[in-house]
């Protein structure tokens, strides 16, 4: 592929915000018919992205991508765009775009996201063993910083607008408050119950809901002993 080309998809990755240093670029020969091969991949998830010229002019493309779908057993789609044939450059860029959007960023929010499931049997007590202690003073401290960790997260991921964030913050400043007067156990049956109120005031849909609750945990990565 002309550097121009291969330039230019170099570019869309920076534009589109992601790091750059995460993806390689390779030429490689012709697989099939047509002419040579460049081949981008997204490192951490083995994501690729296939563009390949015809056998008689520089300029002229097809490509395939992978879709991301963890667990299947061989890879989803695996045929040339677009289907009609050859197309220009342009046809590529919005290809690439595409699957930029759709498969690399679904790949990079599965990754930031936490596993629900594996989290309810890992973090939760046991039935018949909650645990009823009270906070000390020190852990106060350290529950109000993660509190004010996970305000910051959760701006920087939902950019609330100034009614939506009065209201999250009351909601996080009762359930600072709480810390006084609730045990552990039952402070964190609050705490769940905030995280549903601020989902609903943010008005987030249910893959939305798991990333709020994933920015969470993250802010309390280091006090989850605390609260089971």
């Amino acid at each position: 592929m002309l550097k121009r080309y291969k330039n230019a998809l170099f570019d869309m990755i920076q534009t589109a915000g992601l790091n750059v240093s995460d993806f390689t670029g390779d030429e490689q020969p012709a697989r099939m018919e047509g002419g040579p091969v460049f081949e981008i991949c997204y490192k951490p998830a083995n994501l690729t992205f296939t563009v390949r010229n015809s056998e008689t002019d520089p300029h002229v493309f097809d490509y395939f991508c992978d879709i991301y779908a963890p667990g299947f057993s061989k890879p989803l789609d695996p045929y040339f765009y677009p289907e009609e044939g050859y197309t220009n450059f342009r046809g590529v860029q919005e290809g690439f775009k595409d699957w930029l959007s759709l498969q690399v960023r679904t790949a990079i929010d599965e990754e930031l996201l936490s596993d629900l499931w594996a989290t309810a049997t890992h973090d939760l007590p046991a039935p018949n063993e909650p645990n009823t202690g009270r906070f000390t003073d020190d852990e106060w401290q350290q529950v109000k910083l993660a509190l004010s960790t996970f305000r910051v997260l959760l701006i920087e991921n939902f950019n609330p607008n100034e009614e939506q964030l009065e209201v999250v913050s009351q909601r996080l400043d009762y359930l600072s408050v709480a810390v006084n007067r609730l045990n552990k156990f039952d402070w964190k049956g609050v705490a769940l119950s905030t995280l549903i109120g601020i989902s609903t005031t943010l008005t987030l849909d249910t893959e939305r809901g798991r990333q709020l609750y994933g920015l969470f945990q993250q802010a309390f990565s280091a006090l989850m002993h605390l609260i089971r």
